[in-house]
Order: structure tokens, then C-alpha cells, then sequence
């Protein structure tokens, strides 16, 4: 049995040591990384320094765990001090999911309503497993529970505002290509968090405090290959000077353009062949800009620019294939019901739309062409036969 808990202890500390270095080696980069990559955009650097301060912060706690050597126990001090300890480790994957909402982030407000704190209850509680100081059961579950209620309610509202941001960049398939492993991220991050909350709160193990730290270094490390990442992208870009920038973001913008066009120009298509939304009397083109992820002024400047008609047009068009299909099937169908079959409001519109394609009016084009629409009719009712 003593066998088994040093070997526990032994792996404990061992993943409490490379996390350690990680997080210190994170924190160092990203100071260094940031002073060299130096992006002239709004609250850039800010945010990287925070988030670079954050990790500096974990690795402080972890230093502090290793000198003072925590060893795992099964009271409650020790469950609040994991509680914390996880939280503390989680933040700054949180602050790097919230800084690319485009949200502004008071770098002074999170480091002393959020940082201090967290670091200072880890310092506490370590420093009180590590001298075995007996605190009531009742006083850590009052000042616990407080604490854990404020803190998680500020992460919280991080986690929040990216779900917001992803919710807008569904509408997206390139905006949720380019999201997929931030999201990736945050859907592993906040699983393991609540599963490690549950196993520490429920279970009288707390089996899975370790291996949520080590994967909590894992998705950190990714979090920030990623942003390194995304910085050697642009910071070469301003370099060139800010004509030079202008330039290829003006081309970048113009490819983006030019993929989300044709994409709503494929789905305006596919809708109107399959969905048939012509076919009612009051359709708007607010109505299918809607059911296409889109404004009308956008979807209006697609169907002007590519059909080189307004949208009225663009859908008299459609319901005007749907006369000849009516005319196919029936050549003695009335004027009338051919008018509200097809989908136009009114006669006048009907007449209006079908001179226009046909180059008659209805009447007119109907005496002309009766003889090919009886033979019509009847090679219809010989293959019903």
C-alpha cells in the first residue's frame, strides 16, 4: 500500500512539475514574443502581455506547490485548494478565447478583480495544507463557496461572450473553418473543467486532479502555438509599411468577398429550385435574404451585379417557368389561375411579366401558339395513358 502511494505521490508531483515548466516557459515566450512581434493594432499587445502574465501567475502557484511540497489528502481544504488550483490553470485559455471576440479587455481589471485573487487564495491554501492548519469544515465551505461563486461568475462571462462569437460565425462556413480549433479548444477546456469540478465536489478520490492539470498544459501550450502563430502571420505585414498593408488585406478582403458572394449566389439558387419560394403571391426579398443568413442590400447587389436584374425580376423569371409548366400540363387553364398558380400578385403584374418574356401578352401568346399547345396536351394525355 505505501508502494502504491509513492508511486502516486512520485506521478503527482511529476505532472505538477511539467506543468510548472510549461507554464513558466509559456509565460517567458509570449513576454518576450510579443516585444519582438509588435502589432500595430488596437489592444494587441495588452491582451498578450495579460494572457502572458496569467501563465506567469500559474507557473508562481506551481513553484510555490513544489517547494512546499503539497502532498494529496482527503480534507476539505485540499478539495478547495484543487478547486482553485484548476481554475487559477484554465484562466488564461479563457482570456485567449475572449480576446478574439473583438471585446475590449482591461488588462488592470482582470489582473486585480481576477489574477491576484485566484494567486492569492492558491499561495493561502498551499501554505496552509503545507504548515497542516485546522480550519473548521464550515468556514471553508462559507468562504469557498463565496469565492468560487465570484470567480467562476467572471469566467463565466469569458465563455459567455465566445459563444456569442461563435453563434455569429455559423453563419459562416469560412469564419468557422478558420474557428475550428479555438472552438476545439473551448469545448475540451470547459469539459474537463466541469468534469474535474464534479470528481473533486462528489467523489471522495479526487482521482482526476492530476490528469486535468496535464491536459490543461496541453490545451494551454496549443492556445499559445496559436497565437505565436497568428502573430508571424501579420507582423511581417506591418513591416512593409502601411501601404503595403492596405494592400494585401484589401486582397484578402476581396478573396473573402468574393467566396461569401458566391456562396449566398449558390444558396439563392438552390433555394429557388428546390424551396420554389416564388410561388408565394407576397414573397420579399427581406424574406429570403432571412432564410439565407443575409441582409437585403447585400443579397440585392448579387442579383443585380450577376443576373443583371432587380429582385422582382429575378423571381417573375422563376414564376414565369412555372406558367410554361402549367401551360405543358393544362392548355385550356385560365388566365386567371394560371396568374395565382404561378405566384403573381396580380393580373397587371402577370401580364406585365409575361410580355416581357414572351414578347406578347398572354392573350395574344395563347392565339399563336394554341395549336402547339392542343398537340402538347395531347402527347400528355397519350403517355398518362
Amino acid at each position: 500500500m505505501n508502494t502504491i502511494n509513492n508511486l502516486t505521490g512520485f506521478f503527482n508531483t511529476s505532472f505538477e512539475f511539467f506543468s510548472l515548466i510549461v507554464f513558466l516557459t509559456i509565460g517567458i515566450f509570449l513576454i518576450f514574443h510579443t516585444q519582438l512581434y509588435k502589432i500595430k493594432r488596437e489592444r494587441g499587445d495588452d491582451r498578450r502581455k495579460l494572457i502572458a502574465v496569467s501563465f506567469l501567475a500559474n507557473a508562481v502557484v506551481l513553484i510555490l506547490r513544489q517547494i512546499l511540497d503539497i502532498n494529496k489528502s482527503e480534507d476539505a481544504l485540499y478539495d478547495f485548494s484543487s478547486i482553485m488550483l484548476i481554475t487559477q490553470l484554465v484562466y488564461p485559455l479563457v482570456l485567449y478565447l475572449y480576446s478574439v471576440t473583438g471585446r475590449r479587455i482591461f488588462a488592470a481589471k482582470e489582473i486585480f478583480y481576477t489574477l491576484i485573487p485566484l494567486s492569492i487564495i492558491n499561495i493561502s491554501t498551499s501554505v496552509l495544507i503545507h504548515t497542516g492548519s485546522q480550519i473548521p469544515f464550515i468556514v471553508i465551505l462559507l468562504s469557498g463557496v463565496s469565492v468560487l461563486v465570484y470567480l467562476i461568475f467572471r469566467v463565466t462571462g469569458f465563455t459567455c461572450s465566445y459563444c456569442i462569437h461563435i453563434k455569429k460565425l455559423m453563419k459562416d462556413p469560412f469564419a468557422v473553418r478558420c474557428e475550428l480549433l479555438r472552438f476545439t479548444l473551448f469545448i475540451t477546456g470547459v469539459t474537463i473543467f466541469l468534469i474535474s469540478l464534479v470528481n473533486i465536489l462528489f467523489t471522495a478520490s479526487n482521482s482526476l486532479m492530476f490528469p486535468s492539470l496535464l491536459t490543461f498544459t496541453i490545451l494551454s501550450a496549443t492556445a499559445a502555438y496559436r497565437m505565436s502563430q497568428e502573430d508571424l502571420v501579420l507582423a511581417p505585414l506591418y513591416d512593409k509599411g502601411e501601404d503595403r498593408v492596405n494592400q494585401i488585406v484589401a486582397e484578402n478582403s476581396e478573396r473573402i468577398e468574393d467566396y461569401r458572394y458566391n456562396q449566398i449566389k449558390e444558396r439563392l439558387e438552390q433555394y429557388f429550385e428546390t424551396g420554389k419560394p416564388y410561388l408565394n403571391k407576397k414573397l420579399s426579398i427581406k424574406d429570403v435574404a432571412t432564410k439565407l443568413y443575409t441582409n437585403k442590400t447585400y443579397l440585392s447587389k448579387i442579383i443585380n451585379d450577376n443576373m443583371g436584374v432587380n429582385f422582382n425580376q429575378y423571381v417573375n423569371t422563376y414564376r414565369m417557368k412555372e406558367v410554361d409548366r402549367l401551360l405543358m400540363e393544362d392548355s385550356k387553364i385560365s388566365m386567371k389561375e394560371l396568374c395565382d398558380k404561378a405566384g403573381f400578385g396580380c393580373m397587371a403584374t402577370f401580364a406585365v411579366a409575361f410580355r416581357l418574356n414572351k414578347g406578347d401578352s398572354p392573350a395574344e401568346w395563347c392565339k399563336k401558339n394554341a395549336k402547339n399547345l392542343n398537340k402538347d396536351d395531347e402527347s400528355l394525355q397519350d403517355e398518362k395513358i
